[in-house]
């Protein structure tokens, strides 16, 4: 699955830079710039949405019991 989604990220980035070089050679520089600037917006948004949904799974939650004591290693 990490094969086929590095995959997938590498194809979207290269589709985005033969995109932005097209539009530049039109001369629309305005149009990459604000591509790039798109892409940024895009990607500081999904970061902060994933961080939103899955803060609780990030946080350090101590377990209530001990699973082995200094006797199980003969201390």
């Amino acid at each position: 699955m990490g094969l086929l989604r590095t995959i997938m990220w590498i194809l979207i980035v290269l589709m985005l830079i033969f995109l932005g070089v097209r539009r530049y050679k039109k001369g629309q520089l305005m149009a990459v710039v604000w591509m790039i600037v798109g892409m940024g917006v895009l990607v500081y948004a999904g970061l902060g949405l994933m961080v939103f949904f899955s803060h609780s799974k990030m946080l350090y939650q101590p377990r209530a019991e001990y699973t082995t004591t200094p006797d199980d290693i003969g201390l």
